[in-house]
């Protein structure tokens, strides 16, 4: 009988030691994949920053729906490409947080990894919005 309890004792620690190195897998796996997507922000926000000054044609500090149509065909190719969709004027309207029809660079490079992210865009509009009406 003392022999059948140690067995079972044993097991249960083995067993608890194989759990907690897998917990402990895991959270060093997030942390790894946490950092490797902050190395891929950092290295795409130079391409999107880019990317808008090519669609910002007049200089203004923003672009309208407008200059994103008349964008050259390979710019709105990659913005597709990235935000994996091929309706441009969806795009626009997800990005056009503030509902002005114009995008500014923040809400551009934002809105581009949100995108990315699968991150709900319309929480981000809504909290913009509402920040914007308490200023």
């Amino acid at each position: 009988c003392f022999i059948f309890v140690i067995s079972i004792a044993l097991m249960n620690l083995i067993t608890a030691v194989m759990v907690d190195n897998s917990i402990t897998q895991a959270d060093e796996d997030q942390e790894v994949r946490s950092a490797w997507e902050q190395q891929r922000k950092q290295t795409l926000v130079p391409k999107l920053e880019a990317m808008f000054s090519c669609l910002d044609e007049d200089n203004n500090g923003f672009f309208e729906l407008d200059e994103l149509m008349a964008a050259p065909e390979p710019l709105q190719e990659a913005l597709c490409d990235v935000l994996g969709t091929d309706d441009i004027i969806l795009i626009f309207e997800r990005l056009d947080f503030s509902g002005t029809g114009q995008i500014r660079i923040e809400d551009f490079c934002q809105g581009v990894l949100q995108l990315q992210d699968e991150k709900d865009l319309e929480l981000t509009r809504m909290s913009k919005q509402c920040t914007e009406l308490l200023r």
